[in-house]
């Protein structure tokens, strides 16, 4: 068992003032069989620290119903960063954020009377405790005051994001949950990211944090200067390019971070993974590589490389950056603006007869500057980091540049697998409403989510529109949560919209419009909504999180023209309920060649066999969607996650080439000697190009 604090400089384990090292490596965006693989890799890289939100969404989908297994077996996860001798910074919530959906609140949430997320509300509060109670009996005797890793706890997260909309009662609900975590035997320091309790230690998220280290200081003068979310990169949406971040930099930031007095930092995302099943938020792509240290398959990369070489160095001498003294910093040219950090400027430690400094350039240019008696020049962004003897003369042990050597030598890409794939197919068809056993009346489309549980990303409307002659029409729907497709009289209409941004604050971002045509007499509408996942915050609606709906949820009218009764709805696909992706059930229903037209709603299947020698290779496995429009896809009955081949738009509003996502993880053990690749498309794709690859 460890005694854990903390001082006014680091987080001391046992007394000792600890320097921390530490990644995000989210449990259930990986697998069992991939976690020690990933977890080695990060100790070699220089890491002594493990972080990982906790899901709570994913570990009780519905209410009632818990799951701590596979992905979700956070004990195990916990002991393999255990064995690898890492210390773990455990991020409770219950409220993640993390690009998961719901933020990381479970969807059943909404369907309780009055409730109101993240605030002094007593329904939130009552399922929140709840909650906490069931988690502390997975993970009480894995934090160190016990013998286990968790060295640290945070609960909430980024709770400046909504303070001002919830005012006093925000404040008051921050202070019980302090109390409700302690109640249930958190007893390791509590930290909080942006906006903290006074019970707990203030923490820093962002690009870069030096700027804001002497106001905290100042308004937190007892407590450690901790980054717990230094961003290498960013999640990618549908639609957008994909986010990089230079490993140069990101070195230059965490160097002066340390320099400046910092102890313990966290890369978000260390390791992203993959957004397996529908576990992504609202237009969240699958992949969650984040160009993280270690990519999305779990292999190294040159950034990984590079910010391992400073790690090592700042490990080396944490004895002098956490118990040193350091002189006034050195400003050799001043900042152009008060706390923006562009100067050059030279910090000094020392300790006994050991010293350190770091020469760093926080400016948009080259610059000269002295130290140690020889001039030294600097690119932008970036420091020289000096060690040796006192009194002696320092010698250069890192600088924060030259990745991009590092990066000619790890250089991955996919290698084609050589595994023919031969499809089949079937047709989802437009349910019947008054056949279907479980289609709901409604006065008018109304929320998906009470029928769906969140179990599926789709929902069937149908009505009846009546029309005094043949005509085109206008059809609008006043509120839809993602997208919709239209038929009418079994024929295909249109799809609106085509593409989506992530924060939709205006009424216009939910409505949407189609051109559609009607025959004489009566016509049967069907509009199939589909969802893509759940926001993660309230300011993706600029509303209460609470207040998150899905599908058609208000009037839809023809010409102007509403229609108010009739209408019917069908959760789920009968593909789902028919569960095609399982490939027992799957067997006993009779597949079609695919027809040399594609039609919208197809679900296409693929069977193949891998040898021993196949398996027994360590390189990963993904599926190039080549040539897929949107849907699903499952291998061996597991779910992969959502596709889309939706490319960035450029200043034309001309797609760029290539797709935001084309390559899709397949995990670690989804893959046997016989295997099935189950498709839905819902766009009238074909999957004809789409193969097996390695990541190499």
């Amino acid at each position: 068992m460890s005694n854990v604090s903390y001082d006014s400089r680091a987080v001391l384990v046992d007394g000792k003032r600890t320097l921390l090292v530490s990644g995000a490596v989210h449990y259930p965006r990986s697998v069992p069989e991939a976690w020690p693989a990933i977890i080695r890799r990060s100790r070699e890289a220089g890491l002594n620290c493990i972080e990982t939100y906790v899901f709570w969404e994913g570990h009780q989908p519905q209410e009632g119903l818990y799951d701590f297994s596979g992905r979700f077996d956070i004990r195990r996860f916990l002991g393999v960063c255990a064995a690898e001798g890492m210390h773990v910074i455990l991020r409770i919530g219950p409220y993640v954020c993390a690009e998961w959906n719901f933020g990381g609140l479970p969807w059943w949430l909404l369907a309780k009377e009055g409730l109101v997320t993240r605030t002094w509300n007593e329904p939130f509060m009552r399922e929140v405790e709840k909650w906490l109670n069931v988690l502390m009996t997975q993970v009480r005797d894995l934090q160190a005051t016990h013998g286990g890793p968790i060295i640290l706890a945070q609960l909430e997260n980024e709770y400046n994001n909504v303070a001002s909309r919830y005012g006093a009662d925000g404040q008051r609900y921050l202070k019980w949950i302090i109390g409700a975590g302690r109640n249930a035997g958190l007893d390791v320091p509590l930290i909080m990211c942006e906006g903290a309790g006074e019970e707990a230690i203030e923490t820093l998220n962002g690009f870069s944090v030096e700027g804001r280290i002497q106001d905290l200081r100042r308004r937190r003068p007892d407590q450690p200067v901790l980054w717990t979310e230094n961003w290498p990169g960013w999640y990618d949406t549908w639609g957008f390019p994909h986010h990089t971040r230079d490993a140069d930099e990101i070195a230059y930031r965490v160097a002066r971070f340390f320099a400046a007095g910092g102890s313990c930092v966290n890369y978000y995302m260390w390791h992203g993974g993959t957004n397996l099943a529908r576990d992504s938020m609202y237009l969240q792509t699958t992949s969650y590589d984040f160009d993280a240290p270690l990519d999305e398959y779990g292999l190294p990369t040159a950034k990984s490389e590079h910010l391992g070489a400073l790690h090592k160095v700042l490990h080396g001498n944490s004895d002098v950056l956490l118990y040193g003294e350091s002189r006034a910093p050195v400003v050799l040219a001043p900042e152009s603006s008060p706390g923006k950090c562009d100067d050059l400027v030279l910090y000094h430690w020392r300790k006994d007869d050991r010293e350190l400094a770091f020469l760093c350039n926080g400016g948009q240019v080259k610059r000269k500057g002295e130290a140690f008696g020889r001039e030294w020049e600097l690119p932008p962004m970036s420091a020289v980091v000096f060690g040796g003897e006192s009194g002696g003369s320092p010698e250069v042990i890192y600088k924060t540049w030259g990745s991009s050597a590092r990066a000619a030598r790890i250089a991955r890409r996919m290698v084609p697998a050589r595994v023919r794939l031969d499809w089949q197919a079937l047709e989802e068809p437009i349910p019947d409403p008054e056949r279907a056993r479980n289609a709901v009346e409604m006065p008018t489309p109304s929320n998906m989510l009470p029928f769906s549980r969140d179990e599926t990303d789709y929902g069937w409307y149908t009505a009846t529109v009546r029309s005094p002659r043949a005509r085109k029409a206008a059809l609008q729907a006043e509120y839809v949560e993602d997208l919709m497709y239209v038929w009418v009289n079994g024929r295909w209409q249109g799809a609106a919209p085509e593409r989506l941004v992530e924060d939709r604050k205006t009424p216009d971002c939910f409505r949407q419009r189609v051109e559609i045509e009607l025959r004489k007499g009566e016509n049967r509408l069907a509009i199939l909504a589909v969802s893509l996942g759940l926001i993660k915050g309230d300011w993706m609606l600029d509303a209460p999180q609470s207040n998150e709906k899905k599908g058609l949820c208000g009037p839809v009218s023809v010409d102007g023209s509403e229609i108010r009764s009739g209408w019917r709805f069908v959760s789920g696909l009968w593909g789902e309920r028919a569960r095609l992706w399982d490939p027992a059930v799957a067997e006993a229903i009779e597949w079609r060649r695919p027809s040399q037209v594609d039609g919208m709603l197809r679900w296409y299947r693929a069977r193949f066999e891998l040898s021993r020698r196949d398996l027994a290779d360590d390189a990963p496995w993904a599926l190039d969607a080549d040539g897929l429009g949107k849907g699903l896809v499952w291998v061996n009955g597991r779910c992969i996650g959502r596709h889309w081949n939706l490319g960035p738009t450029g200043e034309s509003d001309r797609p760029a080439p290539g797709p935001t996502q084309r390559f899709y993880h397949i995990p670690p053990g989804y893959l046997g000697e016989a295997n099935t690749i189950v498709i839905f498309e819902e766009r009238g794709a074909s999957p004809k190009k789409v193969s097996l690859v390695r990541r190499k």
